[in-house]
């Protein structure tokens, strides 16, 4: 696969690139993949359900707008009509603000077609123009808003996390081999839980390539810098170290993942940058040279993103850990994201000898229909009660209960 320099460098590497052609592991080592969503944030905090961000964006939208409610009513009405399919979810905040992506990009098309207009088409080109300018302010100050109450949101230090301390701790024992954990979300719980227990992991930041990131305004026509702090540009390849077999990957992008938007470069910067420096609340203001690295798009514009850096490279990570394990944990995942149900699916695909799947849910709703069409599988595959388990309790907890045995069991 491109990117994996690092490939046939040794046999010691807990098996990683030891695979047949189907993708199947040679060696008697156990991977895991584990593929996590919303309801693994939500363990760590009910603050962090995903309605609880969405009434939050509203609230904050509302206070800003004179006539907040004929705002709202305008907000859900646009994303409404992107999300034609018949999907549109009001609760949810990625096709709420992802609406705005699909209109600007939209407008900014149009804008090449004024010269079908005839005479007058320039000032036609720059009011459709303007109008994308502030379909892309209503984006950034909606996306603002959001990570900045995902960062607030979060539990911070060893106490308030301690009730998941024993489920990382478990995976980590229980699989020798290399672990490839996809975080869906944007926040850093399980990178701070994994770095407070001391775990070897490493995620897409770079170690080998520290760099110095500026904030600057554009305030009058005088740039200021407003805040300056040490990072790590991110990797280009996946070329993890031999030694760190927990590779962390954020397919959708991260709090701390930023982009410089005169080189185009992405960085990684500390979580404190992010607390001191109150970028996220004015991301609309002047004119910002950093913008968040994530992925905050309605579901027709996430397939083409998810297709950028550095997303693309963290959806190698996952492909790739899925096709090296026959464990697949997915944890808190509505298998409502197309992007990554195509992966899931190539991988089974791929696989002569099928995976044991947990699936780690919450209650009733998610069905084993939903799963097995998700991931393609068919009746060719055979009964899946033989490889796919559900355990609906929740993750706290989940690596004392019955299905966590039988899952682990070979």
């Amino acid at each position: 696969m491109a990117g994996l320099k690092s490939a046939n460098r040794s046999e010691e590497r807990l098996g990683i690139d030891r695979i047949d052609t189907e993708g199947n592991a040679l060696v008697d080592v156990r991977n895991l993949a584990v593929v996590a969503g919303n309801g693994l944030s939500v363990a760590f905090s009910n603050d962090l359900v995903l309605g609880t961000i969405t009434e939050k964006l509203k609230n904050e939208l509302s206070a800003i707008a004179p006539n907040g409610d004929q705002v709202l009513q305008a907000l859900a009405k646009i994303a409404g009509r992107i999300e034609d399919d018949g999907s549109f979810d009001e609760g949810d905040f990625e096709q709420l603000v992802g609406a705005f992506e699909s209109q600007a990009a939209l407008l900014e098309d149009l804008a090449d077609l004024t010269g079908l207009a005839g005479e007058g088409n320039t000032s036609l080109q720059a009011s459709l123009l303007e109008v994308r300018g502030f379909a892309g302010d209503l984006l950034k100050k909606g996306t603002g808003i959001i990570l900045k109450t995902i960062l607030d949101s979060a539990p911070t230090g060893w106490d308030a996390t301690a009730h998941m301390h024993p489920f990382f701790r478990q995976i980590c024992h229980e699989y020798s081999g290399d672990i490839t954990f996809a975080n869906l979300n944007y926040d850093s719980l399980v990178l701070s839980c994994l770095a407070m227990l001391g775990l070897p992991f490493c995620d897409l930041a770079d170690p080998r390539r520290p760099a110095q990131i500026k904030f600057t305004d554009d305030e009058a026509g005088e740039v200021k810098v407003v805040g300056e702090y040490e990072g790590w540009s991110l990797r280009d390849a996946l070329d993890f170290p031999f030694n760190k077999r927990i590779r962390l990957v954020h397919p959708h992008g991260s709090l701390t993942f930023w982009k410089d938007m005169n080189t185009g470069e992405v960085v990684k910067i500390p979580l404190n940058a992010l607390r001191t420096h109150n970028i996220f609340t004015d991301l609309d203001v002047n004119s910002k040279n950093m913008i968040p690295a994530v992925v905050l798009a309605n579901s027709r514009e996430k397939p083409r993103r998810v297709k950028e850096y550095p997303f693309d490279l963290a959806y190698k990570a996952m492909a790739h850990g899925l096709s090296t394990s026959d464990h697949w944990l997915i944890v808190g995942y509505s298998f409502r994201d197309e992007s990554v149900n195509i992966e899931l699916r190539n991988a089974l695909s791929r696989k002569t000898v099928k995976p044991k799947i947990l699936i780690s849910t919450f209650g009733d709703e998610l069905t084993e229909e939903m799963v097995k069409d998700s991931i393609g599988w068919g009746t060719e595959h055979g009964p899946s009660v033989q490889n796919i388990y559900f355990d609906r309790e929740g993750v706290e907890g989940l690596e004392q209960r019955p299905s966590w045995k039988i899952f682990t069991s070979s």
